[in-house]
């Protein structure tokens, strides 16, 4: 009696034909595990951007499912709306096309739907494209590769104030967000925006990168950094420009405290026909208690409540005040706050300053009285400023004042400023701010050094009241 062998060839065929029945029906069993993560990854996706962001619907089919996500902004009067189309995997091919892997556990194609309102400007903007969209690929593992674009714009249109261009490169953004540590990191490039209206605006060679995750203290940390080779902005009455601008920040915890830091620098940058740069400016913020802030976003998110229920601004401005109040103590009682360098060349002279402040004697026990917050503030204050310089900053804060009198005073004091020459002006603001000891004229020069340690208040050597020389400089006209 014979037994029928087997062959090399049949054995090929029937793991070929239980691939191919994995293939198809693994979509189908994935279907069901992806809709489960997937509102799983949309509550981690709003716990990472700090926002509010919901599915408002999901359908599941065999290869392929669809969701409506919805992201709710204080800020804007209506939600933003996504549509997502949820490849099941475990195999892709169109993947293949763009030097991809095809293997993933799902792809997400999603678009920006155009809100409610604006359908004529997005037309206008974008023709039939959708302003924003993307493409997530998630693996086996939960980690996330995503890449979203901005469409190019090359338009003009019309409204109130007349013609406007638009010339808009694009804008291509990646993300990788890895599951096990839940943290992301990301990069940016718009290559040019040009928009032409009354006022002309030009961007080139924008980059940006970034990373973050959130801390053991519920708060986002991290890094970003902002490169900005040009920009210029061009009106009938004025003119700016900034060349080579870099803006860093950093974000560290340690325990219950957390630190930043800002990084500014500026090659040049042009403003009222007047060169300035390079500039630097440093900021770091050490130590701020994380719980106190969680308290803080909390009482801001009930405030917005309750002026979205009707409250009267006055009285949740009032109820915010005194519960930030409150908060100081926590928030600030191991803080260092320190400034160095503020430093501006310009060819109008220079401008340097440094400053540390930091508080003492602070406990969740310190009642919420400005003369005990006054008693635990340590101030040290440097500045030296050019005689021109100095004047040129005045004036423009003179301009900026003039402009709200003129559309909040009445007609005889607008009248009465307006016989005033701006050079008197500066004249007497720097002679009332040198009358108050706050700056001292010396060799071209204007200095202030200015200290204040345990309520002993120090200006340019000379000991003054603290709380007298504050409350001047709230009631200027007493």
């Amino acid at each position: 009696m014979s037994s029928k062998r087997i062959s090399l060839t049949e054995i090929l065929l029937w793991l070929i034909v239980i691939l191919l029945l994995l293939v198809v029906a693994s979509p189908v069993a994935l279907g069901f595990k992806i809709k489960n993560d997937y509102g799983q990854m949309v509550n981690k996706l709003s716990e990472l951007l700090q926002a509010d962001i919901q599915v408002v619907a999901y359908n599941r089919g065999f290869f392929t499912s669809d969701a409506l996500l919805e992201l709710k902004v204080s800020s804007l009067p209506m939600p933003i709306q996504f549509k997502e189309e949820i490849v099941h995997g475990p195999i892709y091919l169109g993947l293949i096309n763009q030097g991809k892997s095809p293997v993933m556990g799902a792809l997400i194609k999603g678009e920006m739907l155009r809100p409610a309102g604006t359908e004529a400007l997005m037309l206008q903007l974008f023709g039939n494209q959708s302003p924003y969209v993307y493409q997530n690929i998630v693996d086996f593992f939960g980690n996330v590769n995503s890449e979203s674009y901005i469409p190019a714009i090359n338009t003009a249109f019309q409204d109130v104030t007349g013609e406007n261009k638009v010339d808009f490169s694009g804008m291509v953004l990646n993300t990788r967000y890895q599951s096990s540590s839940q943290s992301f990191t990301g990069d940016g490039r718009l290559n040019t925006l040009n928009l032409n209206s009354d006022e002309n605006i030009s961007l080139r060679d924008l980059s940006f990168s970034y990373s973050g995750k959130i801390g053991q203290n519920g708060i986002m940390i991290g890094d970003s950094v902002i490169s900005l080779p040009k920009l210029e902005v061009n009106s009938a009455q004025d003119q700016f420009a900034i060349n080579s601008f870099t803006l860093r920040s950093v974000t560290t915890e340690r325990g219950s405290l957390l630190s930043s830091e800002s990084m500014l620098n500026a090659r040049e940058i042009f403003l009222s026909n007047e060169r300035f740069g390079p500039i630097a400016f440093n900021l770091s913020i050490n130590g701020l208690n994380a719980p106190a802030i969680k308290k803080m976003q909390k009482i801001q998110q009930d405030l917005e409540a309750k002026l979205e229920s009707g409250v009267p601004e006055e009285q949740v401005g009032a109820m915010m005040m005194g519960e930030m109040m409150g908060l100081l103590p926590d928030l600030f009682k191991q803080a260092e706050i320190r400034v160095d360098p503020l430093s501006i060349e310009s060819e109008l002279g220079g401008l340097q300053a440094q400053l540390e402040f930091s508080v003492s004697d602070l406990d969740q026990n310190t009642p919420a009285d400005p003369m005990f917050l006054l008693n635990a503030i340590n101030i040290d204050f440097a500045l030296d400023i050019d005689r021109r310089l100095m004047h040129q900053l005045v004036e423009w804060q003179l301009l900026t004042s003039d402009a709200n009198a003129q559309s909040a005073g009445n007609k005889a004091s607008r009248r009465m400023e307006s016989n005033v020459s701006m050079q008197r002006k500066i004249r007497e603001n720097i002679k009332a701010m040198m009358d108050e000891n706050w700056i001292v004229f010396e060799d071209e020069i204007y200095s202030s050094q200015i200290s204040m340690h345990q309520g002993q208040m120090v200006m340019n050597n000379k000991q003054v009241d603290p709380m007298t020389q504050f409350m001047s400089q709230m009631n200027p006209g007493k």
